[in-house]
């Protein structure tokens, strides 16, 4: 009877082992699933790299990579979210999807149902519709890790482009864009400390600083470490405000210097009880003594240390005035696309 009740156990240990293999197998295969980022996402992030050239003309409206993904996408995104089978519907639903609508009705009320059909459907299209995509097929830390990592491989990639934009003045994407697509060169932009501003894929070198200099927070947080020095997240981080650098654009500086700064204040303040509260607190009161203490605004203070062009911050504040006056004089439905009051400069 022992003998057999020791055959007995063992066998049953031996099934014990042998299920735990098979549900750790069960879970490392669906891990693997959930760390690949559905291919829709992916295909939207790389269509923001096609140059602007890559772009066709239906009816008047201009349809590129990213507002093609966004048609396509939209209906069926727009349908899962709404029977809860990703997830909910949040607030932070309820408010994109209010301001669409709100956007929708504006154009509408200035521009007539035509244009507003044409433009503020296009609104909704490139801003809900990108959304919907994140918002259904980025559902878990693994997943936003994958679109990290293609993310930064992509501003890898174009770091080469950029920099060598930069110190030649020719700029190697737009040019094949025009040569396979048509078009003609990029308007010519004054150089910046003996630097030419690198455009990359985008219409304007702003636009490529933004999107480079915008992954430098997911470079440093969502990918995992890897063994290579070059890829620790200091080195990510550099990878990223070169690239970014390399469109001499102030946009890209402070995009860079404002997730620096939040990232120092995370490593330092680690353990602190409240700390974003202390740092927002901080913040507020700099502002409001630069205020008290200099005979300019805060915010023309601010905008002449952060720019690279002293003519850049005087035009950005004149903007800013101008557009806080247009928006007084119009609060429910704005000017829509008509030509606001501004310097004839």
């Amino acid at each position: 009877m022992s003998i057999g009740a020791s055959a007995a156990g063992i066998a049953r240990t031996r099934e014990s082992r042998l299920s735990q293999r098979i549900a750790t197998t069960r879970e490392w295969s669906a891990s693997a699933r959930s760390a690949r980022t559905p291919w829709p996402a992916k295909l939207l992030l790389l269509s923001l790299l096609l140059p602007p050239e890559a772009t066709i003309d239906i009816a008047g409206l201009r349809v590129d990579g990213p507002r093609i993904c966004s048609l396509v996408f939209f209906v069926p995104c727009l349908l899962v979210l709404l029977r809860g089978r990703v997830t909910p519907i949040r607030r932070f639903d309820l408010a994109l999807g209010g301001w669409c609508a709100w956007v929708f009705v504006s154009v509408t009320a200035v521009h007539g149902i035509a244009r507003g059909f044409e433009w503020g459907g296009a609104y909704i299209l490139d801003a809900l519709g990108s959304y919907l995509i994140a918002r259904c097929f980025i559902r878990n830390t693994a997943q936003l890790q994958s679109l990290a990592k293609l993310a930064f491989a992509t501003v890898c990639g174009l770091a080469l482009f950029n920099t060598y934009e930069a110190f030649t003045g020719i700029h190697v994407i737009r040019e094949i864009g025009i040569d396979l697509f048509g078009g003609i060169l990029p308007q010519s932009i004054s150089p910046r400390f003996g630097l030419d501003r690198a455009y990359g894929p985008f219409p304007h070198p702003i636009l490529n600083g933004v999107y480079c200099g915008s992954i430098l927070g997911l470079a440093w947080y969502a990918i995992p470490r890897i063994g290579l020095p070059m890829f620790s997240p200091i080195g990510r981080a550099l990878i990223v405000a070169w690239t970014a650098a390399m469109s001499v654009s102030s946009a890209a500086v402070v995009i860079v210097v404002v997730q620096s700064v939040l990232i120092l204040w995370d490593r330092l303040t680690r353990g602190l009880a409240r700390r974003w509260w202390l740092l927002a607190g901080g913040v507020i009161t700099a502002y409001a003594a630069v205020g008290m203490i200099s005979n300019r605004t805060a915010l023309r203070v601010l905008l002449d240390h952060l720019t690279l062009n002293s003519a850049t911050a005087f035009h950005r504040i004149v903007i800013w005035e101008k557009g806080v006056n247009s928006i007084a004089s119009h609060p429910l439905f704005g000017i829509g696309f008509h030509d606001w009051d501004h310097p004839t400069w």
